[in-house]
């Protein structure tokens, strides 16, 4: 209990910064309190580090942490006005403690920022920067996790580059990174916010729609198929798509079964003239 309480206290982004900011608050007050009721050789200052780092660990906004700073060094200089007799000792309390505190904040920060660098990497295509395809599989075993709970549906799709092996033959590899970033540009930019996009091979692609019909589905795929055909200017090259889609109206039986039929419907679409293939999937799952 103890250890998952302190990773999480440590861990940044595993509390949210709403709570990160009310615990801070009344972290630093309760230190306020103890200081005031402890005698004066008992310095407990040191202690509003913590709220501190904490705030500067879990909150997106360096703001956050800057609101938080001001807020204890009062209380700190109420602190030490009322142990201190000497204007010039409270001064260098103050100044001290504070110089301490930016320190830690600028530490947490740098911690925060390898740490959320680092998870990027381990989450993110290198190439195009989206998610790779052990995330994704992550966030559709999710997806079905919850439809397994709360019903609802979702759709899966994918999206294959024709002849791209020729593009790469024909113009050298480095042209086809070029396309293929042009290519997650159009599907991030086509997509709804809620959609996951991302990279699961060399040039192949999956969206995951949750709530998305058979209907809308259908829609997406003929939108990005033209999107990407007409994309000359963003690929720098004239690409087509292949792209294949299914809708899940009671849950799949796993992530790799519902990319293998999303799969299977691409290739549907892929002999049969690089035409969107969607199908609903209520009746292969009952």
């Amino acid at each position: 209990m103890l250890h998952n309480l302190l990773r999480r206290l440590t861990l940044p982004g595993a509390i949210s910064s709403t709570m990160a900011q009310a615990g801070a608050v009344a972290a630093s007050l309760t230190i306020f309190a103890a200081d005031l009721a402890t005698a004066a050789d008992i310095r407990l200052h040191v202690l509003y580090v913590f709220p501190l780092v904490t705030v500067a660990l879990h909150c997106e906004r360096l703001l956050a942490a800057g609101l938080l700073l001001p807020f204890i060094i009062i209380l700190q200089v109420l602190t030490f006005s009322r142990q201190e007799s000497s204007l010039s000792a409270i001064l260098t309390d103050t100044l001290v403690s504070s110089a301490a505190a930016l320190l830690a904040i600028g530490l947490a920060r740098g911690m925060r920022s390898n740490h959320l660098h680092v998870l990027n990497l381990a989450n993110r295509d290198a190439l195009t920067n989206l998610l790779n395809r052990r995330s994704f599989e992550k966030l559709t075993d999710r997806e079905i996790s919850r439809q397994r709970r709360h019903g609802g549906l979702f759709s899966l799709a994918v999206v294959d580059i024709d002849d791209f092996k020729k593009l790469n033959d024909s113009q050298g590899h480095h042209f086809g990174d070029l396309a293929l970033k042009g290519i997650a540009r159009i599907l991030v930019a086509h997509t709804r916010q809620s959609d996951a996009v991302a990279r699961i091979g060399g040039d192949e692609f999956a969206i995951l729609m949750p709530q998305t019909d058979l209907a809308h589905a259908r829609q997406l795929c003929a939108k990005l198929e033209r999107q990407i055909s007409c994309g000359v200017e963003i690929t720098g090259y004239p690409l087509s798509a292949s792209i294949g889609c299914a809708c899940f109206e009671q849950a799949p039986p796993s992530t790799s079964e519902a990319l293998k039929q999303a799969d299977q419907h691409m290739y549907q679409a892929k002999a049969a003239g690089k035409t969107p293939a969607v199908t609903n999937c209520k009746a292969e799952h009952k």
